[in-house]
């Protein structure tokens, strides 16, 4: 089990993306370009080198996870983005394979805001991963289809919950031959509780994820704290 060791977080936004939900009659494709179009970054580095090697059988692998995100407000409450990701890995399986850069699939995405109140949104999200790596084009993928359903509730000043549930599922044009190692579809559930009383800035954020993963029935289950 890999230990996150730093995780951080660069957001660079328009004024606008801070409306993008805007449940106004704002007309949004009146704006300048400029002030519809968002970006931001995040970063994640994980390790197994503070595990003793015994438990990792001395294959200890350090990753950086990469997502540059770059989004366009359509109208008051919808929206379209892109993400491209990718990681560095260090290999060490004893005898080390150095440094690797590798990119994942990269998604696209449809965001729109079905209802909205004073405290509480409801957000429908359709992405979209496209086989934009060798991997996905070796494995005959065509693309992964992901809806999901989302609700956020502020509960006052300082609590907040979001509650999504998705569905994922992979399309080939074949079917892949290791269907009962990776399962070609699955449901996912995932709960986030932020609490700013501390600090505006610094914000205490709890998140649980679970995954069902549908052609063998194995649960999945990640807390992140």
């Amino acid at each position: 089990m890999k230990r996150i060791i730093a995780i951080a977080t660069l957001v660079a936004a328009t004024g606008a993306m801070a409306q993008s939900t805007s449940t106004t009659d704002i007309d949004v494709s009146a704006k300048p370009l400029s002030e519809r179009v968002g970006m931001w970054y995040y970063g994640e580095l994980d390790t197994d080198s503070l595990i003793d090697a015994k438990q990792t059988k001395g294959e200890r692998v350090t990753e950086f996870l990469n997502y540059l995100n770059v989004s366009l407000d359509l109208t008051s409450t919808s929206s379209i983005d892109t993400t491209f990701r990718m990681y560095l890995t260090d290999e060490n399986k004893g005898n080390g394979e150095g440094d690797r850069y590798q990119e994942l699939d990269q998604r696209v995405r449809y965001t729109k805001v079905l209802s909205k109140t004073a405290s509480t949104r409801f957000r429908f999200r359709q992405t979209i991963e496209l086989p934009t790596t060798d991997a996905s084009r070796d494995a005959n993928k065509i693309m992964r289809f992901k809806p999901a359903l989302d609700m956020s509730h502020t509960f006052d000043d300082v609590n907040s919950l979001i509650v999504s549930l998705g569905f994922n599922k992979d399309i080939y044009t074949e079917a892949p031959a290791a269907t009962a190692e990776t399962s070609s579809h699955y449901g996912t559930a995932w709960i986030s509780y932020t609490n700013t009383k501390l600090s505006e800035k610094y914000k205490f954020k709890t998140e649980l994820e679970l995954t069902q993963r549908m052609a063998h029935s194995s649960d999945k289950c990640n807390l992140f704290i």
